[in-house]
């Protein structure tokens, strides 16, 4: 099952380096040539932030064991309407729960249809990541000296990322989708005023 499903978290490299994709477990390699499909995902705290999430969505998919399950942040656990209500594979990856609710119900492929959403999603999608964006990852050397070093997420940016209060998209996607308005954080940034979405994802987790 191992060889299936892969490591408990993605290889990172191959998003610094796509030449070493070819040496990174199939399914991390799925999502970082999938993220290449978009590249108005340009700074690397997203790129992470939205590796981590998609990895850790489908290594549940693939083994839905108890302890996958307890790995995804509690605002990406599968609500009820995601298990019982037919819908495309892709908004299970949507990291607002409140949004993912409301697209299950309401899906409309002529007003939601992917290449349509992804456009504002991606490029107004930001983490609040306040420090360098080289600091959301660390390089670790073999404690033998043995082997290669090896890129990591940042324990302190895994943290953050985790928190959904830093994931927050921007006014051209709520202006793109009215029909979602209160289901995510907009950017205060763009001058939007904060929603509820970490709320809704705190009631929804319980």
């Amino acid at each position: 099952m191992h060889e299936v499903v892969g490591p408990r978290y993605p290889s990172v490299s191959s998003l610094l380096n796509p030449a070493n994709s070819v040496f990174s477990h199939p399914l991390s390699k799925v999502f970082t040539d999938i993220l290449a499909t978009f590249p108005d995902i340009s700074t690397l705290p997203e790129r992470v932030a939205v590796l981590y999430v998609m990895f850790l969505v489908m290594r549940w998919q693939i083994a839905p064991t108890r302890d996958n399950y307890d790995r995804l942040p509690a605002w990406m656990r599968p609500l009820p309407a995601q298990l019982l209500t037919p819908h495309p594979a892709w908004v299970d990856h949507v990291p607002f729960p409140a949004m993912r609710d409301a697209l299950v119900r309401l899906y409309d492929p002529a007003e939601f249809h992917l290449d349509d959403f992804f456009i504002p999603f991606t490029t107004t999608l930001h983490l609040a990541w306040p420090y360098e964006d080289a600091d959301t990852l660390l390089l670790v050397r073999p404690d033998a000296g043995d082997g290669d070093d090896e890129v990591v997420i940042n324990p302190v940016f895994e943290r953050h990322l985790r928190n959904l209060d830093n994931w927050r998209l921007g006014d051209r996607f709520a202006r793109a989708f009215p029909a979602l308005a209160g289901t995510c954080n907009l950017d205060d940034r763009t001058g939007a005023t904060p929603a509820t979405a970490a709320s809704s994802a705190s009631s929804m987790s319980r």
